[in-house]
């Protein structure tokens, strides 16, 4: 939810009078009907208390506020992942997967939840956890370069040097002057000892990145 509508959220908040129509109707004389039993209203009034309170450093407060928010608009993604990145924020690291994995739960075609637990597990011990998560963004989205750079590392961490040789071959033969992917496949041939095949990609490296 963009922070830019908090201020018009007080602003209808606050000229909400009690006035209704009939009794259960929720409409005035004019048709007018109150919006503030809304669970979506009520939803990012609670968002922008957590804003102020997470502001002012309240953590457990805001915290509270951003799940209650969630409780009103469940279907609401961003919500979830706004509370993932604040339990970042207070370096409760298994609370935020947890959250990511709650939204994969609800939408397994995530595209942004999938990166978010694929990068974080990049990043830890556990390479091989990010794996299946880049695959479901490649198969999802094929043209995607950097995950499957990053996809190819993880394989090779893990010990799957073959399969992190193919999915560098792949991102090559669709972007052919990718940089980081021929000299991430020089090296990974190096390492392997295919001495002949990593010149190979260092002279074609030169060729086109002569500077």
């Amino acid at each position: 939810m963009p922070y830019w509508l908090l201020p018009l959220l007080m602003l209808g908040l606050s000229g909400v009078t009690g006035c209704t129509g009939p009794a259960g109707s929720g409409a005035d004389a004019t048709g007018y009907v109150s919006r503030v039993e809304d669970p979506k209203a009520k939803a990012l009034y609670q968002y922008s208390r957590f804003r102020l309170l997470s502001a002012e450093g309240a953590d457990e407060q805001a915290l509270a506020a951003l799940q209650e928010a969630i409780e009103l608009d469940p279907e609401n993604e961003e919500l979830r992942f706004e509370l993932a990145e604040y339990y970042i924020e207070l370096e409760q690291t298994k609370q935020a997967v947890r959250t990511v994995e709650d939204i994969l739960i609800r939408n397994p075609d995530s595209v942004k939840a999938h990166l978010r637990l694929g990068n974080a597990y990049f990043g830890s011990r556990h390479p091989e956890r990010a794996i299946p998560h880049f695959r479901k963004i490649l198969e999802l989205e094929p043209e995607r370069e950097q995950v499957r750079l990053q996809l190819a590392i993880a394989l090779a961490r893990s010990g799957d040097a073959g399969q992190a040789i193919e999915e560098l071959k792949e991102l090559l033969n669709r972007s052919p002057d990718s940089q980081p992917g021929r000299l991430a496949l020089a090296r990974l041939y190096r390492e392997t000892k295919l001495d002949a095949l990593a010149i190979e990609q260092y002279q074609l490296l030169i060729q086109r990145h002569p500077t």
